[in-house]
């Protein structure tokens, strides 16, 4: 059951970049985005590639956002196809975790993540 619900958190976050992304919010809601994130510590798990992973993805949200708020459609294009692999090894990531309280570690990262790609798509007031 958890790992249908990480597979489920993870497609979503991989494929809601879709390729014609209207961007609801400015530039500067984005930079509070970003900075927020870079001051929340990232999860660090027993398994080396569960830790390599999280540092990978948050690396593509941030450059995710970035692009975006550069309408920067070739890097978007890029990490669109960049996806596809962070899924496969979502997959392999998804198995290696030894605990109830990594995989809730992990779940809420990975929540938060999802709220900073909504906010994006999010119709302003």
């Amino acid at each position: 059951m958890r790992l249908h619900y990480i597979f489920f958190l993870i497609s979503f976050l991989l494929f809601s970049c879709s390729s014609k992304v209207e961007v609801q919010i400015s530039s500067s809601e984005i930079d509070s985005i970003l900075s927020k994130d870079d001051n929340n510590e990232l999860p660090v798990f027993k398994d080396s590639l569960a830790s390599s992973y999280v540092k990978e993805y948050h690396k593509f949200v941030k450059d995710y956002l970035t692009a975006l708020k550069n309408i920067d459609q070739k890097a978007i294009k890029q990490l669109q196809e960049q996806s596809a692999e962070l899924t496969e090894k979502a997959k392999l990531v998804s198995k290696k975790f030894e605990t109830d309280a990594e995989l809730s570690r992990y779940q809420e990262w990975m929540s938060r993540q999802q709220r900073n790609i909504r906010l994006l798509n999010t119709p302003k007031k």
